[in-house]
């Protein structure tokens, strides 16, 4: 007789896959899936956003995936039980940070649909620039960057989020953790915006540009733990800031 126990070094055994620069199709990933079971890996890590595209569908915000090349909700949703199934939890990545260059895109674009049609409340909801420096045909200088300093920022972070949580319970699941990303923030781009200075001006406990990252982390960790959602970042990005936000890891 012989009494065998046995379990995996590791809590978190996870893989990255980053469809935001390379994408790959449903069929891919569940075989990286399969791969990943067979491997006895429990977390599969899906960096979703870049400079170059936005790869899920976002009820409401269309314009975020107006080119092909992404993963509507049912296909989506697909995905999640089909990892459900093999003891895998996904975990999405947003990154607004460092490499929110198609999301500001898309939401430009959004900012001039309802601009042209003089719905300026409906333009300026979910816009990721600072309005300060837009010029008068409604392109923004910066175009790059997030203004983590606006409101409507953070109303589209939030409206992303939810979203997001909608996708994981119509799949039967729920959304455990959604990694922020953030590597290095885009420190320059907020230095030449307008609303950021004066953002510092009244708020001198966040010191310098350096440390809007810092208040994007609370603001963000805020919104995620009120919904239920764990943030997760980059080390680096938390190494940067001696005192993130209560919940970020």
């Amino acid at each position: 007789m012989v009494e065998i126990k046995d379990s995996p070094r590791f809590t978190y055994r996870g893989f990255m896959l980053d469809v935001a620069n390379t994408y790959q199709d449903k069929a891919s990933i569940k075989k990286i899936l399969d791969w990943m079971a067979l491997l006895k890996m429990n977390t599969l890590h899906l960096h979703l956003n870049g400079d170059s595209a936005w790869r899920l569908e976002i009820n409401g915000l269309p314009e975020l995936t107006a080119s092909p090349g992404f993963y509507n909700r049912s296909s989506f949703i697909e995905i999640l039980q089909y990892a459900a199934e093999r003891k895998i939890e996904i975990i999405p990545e947003i990154d607004l940070l460092t490499h929110a260059g198609s999301a500001r895109r898309s939401m430009d674009a959004r900012y001039r649909k309802f601009q042209s049609i003089g719905k300026m409340k409906e333009a300026l909801e979910f816009f990721l620039g600072d309005t300060l420096t837009l010029r008068s045909d409604g392109i923004s200088l910066n175009n790059d960057a997030v203004c983590v300093c606006s409101e409507s920022f953070y109303r589209f972070f939030n409206k992303v989020v939810l979203e997001i949580r909608n996708i994981y319970r119509d799949a039967g699941l729920s959304l455990k953790t959604l990694h922020l990303g953030g590597q290095i923030a885009d420190s320059e781009s907020w230095r030449a915006m307008p609303s950021c200075r004066e953002f510092l001006a009244s708020h001198p406990e966040y010191q310098d540009e350096n440390g809007l990252k810092t208040y994007f982390l609370e603001r963000a960790s805020d919104i995620l733990l009120f919904s239920g959602v764990s943030p997760a970042a980059w080390e680096s990005t938390l190494i940067s800031n001696p005192t993130p936000a209560s919940g970020t890891a």
